[in-house]
Formats: structure tokens, C-alpha cells, sequence
């Protein structure tokens, strides 16, 4: 059985299965009773920006959603919508290695593995994605990892010793 990888980098998640990789903005919209995410949402976010959602997973949170969106309670039953719709795309990994941005508290990680825990997907493990992506470059000296969302802009300093990340 072979391991999915899902990068949770809000400007475009991505699954990688197998051989194939399912691709997503972060951008959500509830059109004619279902939600509609990635490409398609965002094409629509210039004409109907009161209809799209794009800050879930920078907020993702159980607080309620104001405006709402569709049935969606809250940021979670976005993230949690999208994260189907994205397993639907790909190769429909049964379990998945989540890279999550450093960006991330502790309670929007919780509440992630819950949101995951209810999809058709197991996590088996969670990596800081700056830490991951650094680890691909073996060059002994400290790096910088500068990653740029949709709502934020994070820079990671990343300590190599000993042949480890950190």
C-alpha cells in the first residue's frame, strides 16, 4: 500500500498518490446547493467575491462563519469538504503524510487531525512543511524557508547539525 503526501500549502494543496498528484487552491464557493473548490472556485472569486471563501484554512478554527457559507458551520466543514473533494481527485490514498505550514497553532492542529480523522483517509503522520521541504537540500549550512499564502507571508529559519533539519 503506498503512502500519500498532502501538502496543506493554502495557494494550492496537493496530493501525491501513487502517480498521480490532485491539485487545489484554497478557495472555496457554495454554488447550486454543493461546494466547488480550487480553479473553480477562484475563477468565480473577481464576479462573486461575497460567494467565495478563501481565508478557512489561514482561520481555521470552530468559531462561527460570518458571512456564512452553504450548510458549513464553520472554517472546519470547509477544510474538512475540501479534503474529500481533493482525496476524490486523487488516487484515494488510504493513508497520508500531512505537511502543515509552521504557521499553525496548536488547537488548529487539533482540530485538523479531528477534521482529518473524519475523512476517508488516515493520517499517520504530521511534518512542519518549511522543515520538510529544507531537508531536501543536504548543504550543511542554515537555510531560509520563505513561504507565501494567500493571507500571510511565513519565514522559517531552519538550523542544519548533525544531518538533521530543525
Amino acid at each position: 500500500m503506498a503512502l500519500g503526501f498532502l501538502d496543506l500549502y493554502d495557494c494550492n494543496l496537493q496530493l501525491w498518490h501513487q502517480d498521480s498528484v490532485a491539485q487545489s487552491p484554497g478557495y472555496a464557493l457554495f454554488d447550486s446547493g454543493k461546494y466547488v473548490f480550487g480553479e473553480a472556485a477562484r475563477a468565480t472569486a473577481r464576479l462573486r467575491p461575497r460567494d467565495v471563501s478563501t481565508r478557512y484554512w489561514w482561520q481555521l478554527n470552530t468559531e462561527p462563519l460570518q458571512p456564512s457559507l452553504g450548510p458549513a458551520r464553520h472554517t472546519g466543514d470547509i477544510a474538512h469538504a475540501q479534503l474529500v473533494d481533493l482525496h476524490h481527485q486523487s488516487m484515494k490514498a488510504d493513508e497520508i503524510l500531512l505537511a502543515v505550514p509552521g504557521s499553525m497553532q496548536k488547537e488548529q492542529l487539533s482540530l485538523l487531525l479531528g477534521i482529518v480523522a473524519q475523512c476517508p483517509f488516515k493520517a499517520v503522520g504530521m511534518v512542519n512543511r518549511s522543515v520538510a521541504l529544507g531537508s531536501l537540500h543536504s548543504c550543511g549550512e542554515d537555510l531560509w524557508h520563505f513561504e507565501v499564502q494567500l493571507h500571510q507571508i511565513l519565514l522559517t529559519q531552519l538550523k542544519n547539525t548533525d544531518d538533521r533539519v530543525h
